[in-house]
């Protein structure tokens, strides 16, 4: 360490110049002292010899050095290299002899003892008088003290200080460390890391892999030319990396999905949205352009600096067609074919307020002829985005036969009872069901795979007619659903 020792004493304009041929101060080393150099103010070019005697007289150390010294009157700082060993001791005597006159400042009031504790004490000068110092700037090093502080004269320490940053690795036992270490300019000597786990190193910067992720002790000690030691310690931990996790909507496009971070304890977040947008906020509400599946990702970081990330993807649908075709059968049945197939959703509403169905390609005979708005509902994939069309078909002749099923219902109109008379030409799942004018299911006649054959159903002698509620007048409907043909006919029953 050095201790830039300097004693500026400023008066109020008041230079004295001593003319003698030997002047000095006075002082006592606290410690073993390694004294450098001194500052002097020289008004005349020539030889200055430097001289320290103990207290008993004897010469410790002398050097002599050539100076450059005024121009023109003016006074001109001087360092005078030194080098001297002074053991610690009391009462030396520093003192410059030559033919130059040097210049030195005054300050009233002033006493003695100027002193940093443990270094050194300035004691007085050879002339007796207190106001008057003749030297200043005495760079000092000790091996004892690194570093001193200022103490009643104005000094400035260049002293070693031992510091370091370190960086464990998140989910692992590895640390970086780095020396940030003050050594002062051409002070440093040498290193130790001692890790803590019996291990060591002298780099700059080592990374270390510890046996276990637990509490360590990590020191680092620190040597400068002038034989100052320091050293750090400090604890390290371990921290494990946070686990991001976020919940998120799929959704048709257009709308925006949206993604919430349900990770607790982060300091920081960074949203990426997939197609090049990114966030910082813990709700995140986007809109994407076009339909496709985006992958998410939210990469999360805690306060000691630790992060990771996790990736989702997120759906955007595009918007179903119901666009569809219609063909006239034999009998008068109509087929209805959609333009796309493989939605997960088909709704059809055939227009006449009783045929519906949910088949992809149904067939539908109507009750009656007529003019009939016919409508389509799809859902691509029972997500919620949805599309409909219609469509108006005009019936102008209604014929019961078809290719694989014939029906009658006699009498209609009917008081007591009707039969229904039904031919299969193949097996076929055959569902007979009787709905009112509002759509509401009075029963059901049938619903079961049938074989090839003639069938008959007396509706009124049928063993569900408890069930019927056909006690009053009025028009009912008759729903044949034969394979994916769909038949609705209308009958009367009178009181």
């Amino acid at each position: 360490m050095s201790l830039f020792f300097g004693l500026f004493l400023y008066t109020s304009g008041n230079q004295n110049i001593i003319k003698t041929f030997t002047v000095g101060s006075t002082f006592n080393a606290l410690s073993d002292l390694y004294l450098n150099s001194v500052l002097v103010h020289e008004v005349g070019t020539g030889y200055v010899v430097i001289n320290i005697h103990n207290r008993a007289g004897s010469l410790v150390a002398s050097k002599s050095t050539y100076v450059v010294g005024y121009s023109g009157g003016a006074l001109k700082s001087v360092i005078i290299p030194l080098g001297f060993s002074i053991p610690k001791d009391s009462g030396y005597i520093m003192d410059a002899s030559g033919s130059t006159v040097f210049g030195m400042y005054m300050v009233s009031p002033s006493s003695y003892p100027y002193i940093i504790p443990n270094i050194i004490k300035l004691t007085g000068n050879t002339l007796s008088t207190k106001e008057v110092y003749y030297f200043y700037n005495w760079n000092v090093s000790t091996h004892q003290s690194c570093p001193s502080k200022r103490v009643a004269v104005k000094a400035d320490i260049e002293g070693i200080k031992a510091d370091y940053f370190s960086r464990p690795n998140c989910n692992s036992k590895s640390v970086s460390f780095d020396d940030i270490s003050t050594y002062g300019v051409g002070k440093f000597s040498s290193r130790k890391w001692d890790f803590g786990d019996g291990t060591s190193d002298t780099s700059v910067s080592p990374f270390h892999v510890y046996p276990a992720a637990t509490l360590y002790q990590a020191k680092l000690i620190i040597n400068s030319k002038s034989g100052c030691k320091d050293s750090v310690i400090y604890p390290l931990s371990f921290y494990p990396a946070p686990k991001p996790n976020f919940s998120f909507t799929d959704e048709c496009i257009k709308n925006a999905n949206t993604f919430v971070d349900s990770t607790k304890g982060l300091s920081s977040r960074l949203w990426r949205l997939g197609d090049g947008a990114t966030d910082t906020s813990k709700y995140q509400s986007h809109i994407y352009s076009k339909p496709g599946v985006y992958n998410v990702s939210l990469l999360g970081t805690i306060t000691n600096g630790c992060s990771d990330s996790t990736t989702k993807s997120a759906k955007v649908f595009g918007y179903p067609s119901a666009k569809f075709t219609s063909t006239i059968l034999s009998g008068g049945s109509y087929k209805f074919t959609p333009d796309v197939s493989g939605y997960s959703v088909y709704k059809w509403n055939f227009g006449d307020g009783i045929g519906k169905s949910n088949l992809q390609n149904p067939t539908y005979k109507f009750p009656t002829s007529g003019s009939y708005t016919v409508k389509l509902f799809v859902d691509s994939a029972g997500n919620g985005c949805t599309d409909s069309d219609s469509t108006t078909i005009v019936v102008t002749s209604i014929h019961s036969e078809s290719n694989n099923f014939n029906f009658s219902i006699y009498p209609n109109p009917f008081s007591e009872s009707t039969n229904i008379h039904y031919s299969l030409t193949q097996k076929k799942h055959i569902k007979i069901y009787i709905t009112d004018v509002l759509g509401r299911t009075i029963c059901t006649l049938a619903d079961a795979n049938q074989n090839a054959g003639e069938y008959n159903i007396d509706v009124l002698r049928f063993e569900n007619v408890g069930h019927l509620n056909m006690n009053q007048g009025g028009v009912y409907f008759v729903h044949f659903n034969v394979g994916d043909e769909c038949i609705v006919t209308r009958i009367v029953m009178v009181k």
